[in-house]
Parts: structure tokens; C-alpha cells; sequence
């Protein structure tokens, strides 16, 4: 496959390849996961089971639950938000990760299956990941879970939703959340950062994507736009759990995670920003790759620090 010279991208990333945002895209987006997750061996050492919430307003919100053999109960727990533009579903690589965060922490993992974008734009997904914030809380004894243990993890566009469910939390006076990993979070429907406008013609995700996920995701709603469908909207920042921010170096995303950050520290808030070289949006598919599996090292020890502590 073709490289990309324009940019001093990792060999393992540098390909000249993009997700398009197209009617085709958001239809096998909801239906290709489903179909191919199937080949997804189990993990062993791991646990795994389905379970699902029966909301009020009749909406079913399915999950996975991983949990390693021995670990100890009350457990930790990381509700985990997939990425995929709000209209992917959860891939083979979602659950490799999953299955990955519940042996290195240790600790349980709900990963949930938000309502996506194609057919249920903003609110509808957010929602999902809050209830079943709210869900997980209410349920901790029978499930296991310790209750002051609670942490919301999300890539992509799942790390707008974990950012939106933690300022959700905060404002509705919701369940305690110890601590939120934004792994090259969406933040920003503004699409006016330098990243977003220069990063045209960028491994996996292009500014152009970026724009049309936008349009399909908040084709419902009216300026000024909600701060739980664009974080970085929100009046403030402070009050928040603490927070861990990755960002890629050529991702349009990458400078609205860093303003994410950025305004989190200066509202006084426990945050730390971490910029990994030479890599592009969605980069840790690649999880033989060395920069991947020290990045990954890295979020493990940052989780361990709040899940694991006795503080």
C-alpha cells in the first residue's frame, strides 16, 4: 500500500487510507460488527458475559462484561465507550482491549453498546453510556463492583461520550466517578483548530470525516450546541474526576484534546496530557507496534493509580 511522505508518520501507520463518512459508512457501521465480532475468540484467564438494561423508557441497552479469573470482590470497574465516528459499532478491536484492561489492572470491564448515530443521533448514545453509568452504580453489590471505584474509558468519539457521561455525572449530582481516560478524544464540533482544518490527507481520519460525523451526529440539534454532544462546549471544567488525555500527533483531533486538557489544568482541575509521536487516529489497532504497547503500558498505570489505590 501507498505511504504517505507528507508527514514523519511511524512505517506501521503510513498508509494513504481514511474512514469516509458516507450513507454506505454509517450502514455497515451498525452492521458489520455485529456480524464479524463473533470471530473475536474468548480470553483466557477472562470471564466474559452479556447482560442489558431495560431503561424506563423502553430502550434495551446491551453490554459485555469481562472480568479475570481471582480478581477480588468489591472490583474496580472501567465502563468502556468504543470509538467509531457514533455510528461504528464495537469491532474485534474493542474487545481486544477490553479483554486487555481487565487482566492488566485488574479489574471488571463493561463495555457498552450505545445506541449509534445512523438511526439515533445526539442524545440518544450519551444517554445510553450515563444509564448505564447510573446502572453500574445501583447494581454495584450484585455485580461486584465497588461503587467508589468507577472509571469511564473511551477512544474517538467513545472518548466524547466518556468526557460528556463524567460532566453528566458532575451536573445531575449522578454517581461518583474516580477517574476518566480520553484516549484522542472528539471534543469539538467546531471543527476550527489548526488539526482540523490542516489534517486533510491523514491515515484514518481526515478533517473531512471529521466534519461529516458532526453533521450526522448532531443533525438534530440547534446552536448553541450541548457540552454532553461536544465537550469542550461546556461553561466549565471544574469539579471533574481526574483525567487522562492521549492524543496522536497527525490526527485532527489532536489539538482539541489538548484543549481539553489544557482548560481542565487551568480550571484547576487533576488532569495529565499525554502526546504520542509520530502516530495517527486510531493508531493502537497496530498492537504489536512498540509505540502502541508502551502507550498502552502507560493508561494501565494510570488506571492502576486510581483504581487500585486505598486513598
Amino acid at each position: 500500500m501507498a505511504k504517505n511522505s507528507k508527514y514523519d508518520i511511524h512505517n506501521d501507520f503510513n498508509f494513504n487510507m481514511a474512514i469516509m463518512v458516507t450513507p454506505l459508512t454509517i450502514w455497515l457501521g451498525a452492521v458489520l460488527p455485529g456480524m464479524t465480532n463473533w470471530m473475536m475468540p474468548g480470553d483466557k484467564g477472562l470471564s466474559c458475559r452479556k447482560d442489558k438494561i431495560k431503561c424506563s423508557n423502553g430502550i434495551i441497552i446491551p453490554m459485555e462484561i469481562a472480568e479475570p479469573e481471582g480478581v477480588s470482590s468489591p472490583a474496580p470497574c472501567i465502563l468502556y465507550f468504543h470509538g467509531g465516528a457514533f455510528i461504528i459499532g464495537a469491532s474485534a478491536r474493542n474487545k481486544s482491549i477490553v479483554y486487555g484492561l481487565a487482566k492488566k489492572v485488574p479489574c471488571k470491564v463493561i463495555a457498552v453498546d450505545y445506541r449509534l448515530a445512523g438511526k439515533h443521533p445526539f442524545p440518544a448514545g450519551v444517554e445510553d453510556c450515563y444509564a448505564a453509568l447510573e446502572w453500574v452504580d445501583q447494581n454495584a453489590e450484585k455485580l461486584g463492583i465497588d461503587k467508589q471505584k468507577i472509571a469511564v474509558y473511551g477512544e474517538s468519539a467513545g472518548g466524547a461520550l466518556a468526557a460528556a457521561v463524567a460532566q453528566m455525572a458532575r451536573d445531575r449530582k449522578g454517581p461518583q466517578i474516580c477517574f476518566q481516560m480520553l484516549i484522542y478524544p472528539v471534543t469539538d464540533c467546531s471543527g476550527t483548530t489548526e488539526s482540523a482544518r490542516i489534517f486533510t490527507d491523514t491515515p484514518v481520519w481526515r478533517s473531512d470525516s471529521n466534519s461529516k460525523m458532526w453533521k450526522a451526529y448532531l443533525r438534530n440539534s440547534e446552536k448553541p450546541y450541548s457540552p454532553y454532544a461536544s465537550p469542550l462546549c461546556a461553561d466549565s471544567l471544574a469539579g471533574l474526576p481526574p483525567a487522562y488525555v492521549e492524543t496522536a500527533e497527525f490526527d485532527p483531533l489532536r489539538d482539541e484534546g489538548m484543549l481539553y486538557a489544557n482548560r481542565i489544568k487551568a480550571e484547576k482541575g487533576d488532569v495529565t496530557l499525554v502526546q504520542t509521536r509520530r502516530t495517527v487516529h486510531g493508531f493502537d489497532m497496530f498492537a504489536k507496534n512498540e509505540i502502541v504497547q508502551e502507550s498502552f503500558r502507560i493508561r494501565v498505570e494510570a488506571l492502576k493509580k486510581y483504581l487500585l489505590s486505598q486513598a
